[in-house]
């Protein structure tokens, strides 16, 4: 299987790009661009990464079951660091998304992609923060932000491990990852939308 995280970047070049943007960041506070909405909107991204990977955990073999669950420790750990009274994850298009996949290689792939997209959304928090001149909100989420780097490539690796033996496998894990991204990219084009803004150029 060639670099997962490659071949999903080069295949959703135009959403990654526009993921990564400022218009990102205000589309997921719904144009609040203040610190209190912009953490607790990764509260909320926490909450829903916790709540997925706690029920999956021991749902997946090792060594995606254990990193699975490694992840759901460290989200429900920032979760509560940044604002513990998000107690459940709002809906949306991705948890929605997320939770209708049911085979071990599409939640690897889903997780995966999720994983990619909060990174982004990480990059954005923390680029608010530089320009805010608040060195430690920005040092903590910079932090957040390693951490989830490592996270994706840990899945990487236990995703090539365990699902690198047939192309059904790889064909589902990719699907599944496109899935999300894609899910991730309708929720900001739609939110821009509805807050009157041209979702197309990047900031």
């Amino acid at each position: 299987m060639e670099n997962l995280e490659e071949k999903l970047k080069d295949a959703n070049e135009t959403a990654f790009s526009r993921l990564g943007s400022s218009k990102a960041l205000y589309a997921l506070t719904n144009g609040e661009m203040e610190a209190a909405p912009i953490t607790n909107a990764v509260a909320a991204d926490s909450a829903l990464t916790y709540d997925i990977c706690r029920q999956w955990a021991g749902e997946l073999t090792d060594p995606l079951g254990s990193a699975v669950e490694k992840i759901a420790t460290t989200a429900g750990d920032r979760h509560q660091a940044i604002n513990d009274n998000i107690t459940e994850p709002a809906d949306s298009t991705i948890k929605t998304t997320l939770t209708q996949m049911t085979r071990p290689p599409a939640r690897a792939g889903g997780l995966f992609g999720w994983t990619l997209v909060r990174e982004e959304r990480l990059g954005q928090v923390t680029g608010f923060f530089v320009g805010n001149a608040d060195p430690r909100a920005a040092s903590q989420f910079r932090s957040y932000r390693a951490e989830v780097s490592t996270e994706a490539d840990q899945l990487a690796e236990a995703i090539v491990t365990q699902y690198n033996d047939t192309d059904s496998q790889q064909e589902a894990v990719n699907r599944a990852a496109n899935d999300i991204i894609e899910a991730a990219y309708d929720e900001y084009v739609t939110t821009l939308q509805s807050l009157g803004i041209e979702p197309k150029n990047v900031c």
